[in-house]
C-alpha cells in the first residue's frame, strides 16, 4: 500500500514539474496592452495583485525582478519546489507615463484568461482584484475590428 502511495505521489510531482510558462508555450494564455500608469507603478500594482490572488493553495511564491534603470521589470508566481513559473507579468516603459505590459499565464486552473483579465484591471485601475468585473470583447470580434 505504501509503495503505491509513494509511486502515485512521485508521478503527480513529476507531472507538476513538467508545467510552466517557459515550457514551449503551446498552452499559455498571453495578453499585451498599454497601462495608463508608469512602469514602476504598474510593477507595484502587478506585485500586489499577484501576491494577493495568484499564490494558490500550494504555497506558491511571488518574486519581483526589477530592470535597471528603466523602472520596469517582471513579476512572477512560481512553484518553490520546482521553480517553474506559473504566471508572469513583464513591464516596460511605453513613454508619456504609460507602461507596456505583457501577461503570460499557464492557462491551467487558477492561471487562466479570467485571472489575466483581473490582473489587467488591477494594473489599469490600481485596486487589486481577484475577479474581472469588466465585460470582455470576444477574441473573434477583436480580430475582426483590426
Amino acid at each position: 500500500m505504501f509503495k503505491m502511495l509513494a509511486a502515485g505521489a512521485a508521478a503527480a510531482m513529476l507531472a507538476g514539474c513538467a508545467l510552466g510558462v517557459d515550457d514551449g508555450g503551446r498552452r499559455n494564455f498571453e495578453e499585451a496592452f498599454q497601462a495608463p500608469v508608469g512602469a514602476q507603478e504598474a510593477l507595484a500594482r502587478a506585485q500586489a495583485q499577484m501576491q494577493q490572488c495568484l499564490r494558490g493553495g500550494n504555497d506558491n511564491a511571488v518574486r519581483v525582478l526589477p530592470e535597471q534603470p528603466g523602472g520596469g521589470g517582471r513579476v512572477e508566481v512560481f512553484a518553490p519546489m520546482t521553480n517553474r513559473v506559473l504566471a508572469r507579468t513583464e513591464i516596460g516603459e511605453a513613454g508619456a507615463g504609460r507602461a507596456q505590459v505583457r501577461i503570460t499565464m499557464l492557462n491551467v486552473g487558477l492561471y487562466d484568461a479570467d485571472s489575466a483579465a483581473a490582473l489587467r484591471e488591477s494594473i489599469e485601475f490600481g485596486v487589486p482584484t481577484c475577479r474581472s468585473y469588466m465585460p470582455r470583447v470576444p477574441a473573434d470580434k477583436q480580430a475582426g475590428a483590426r
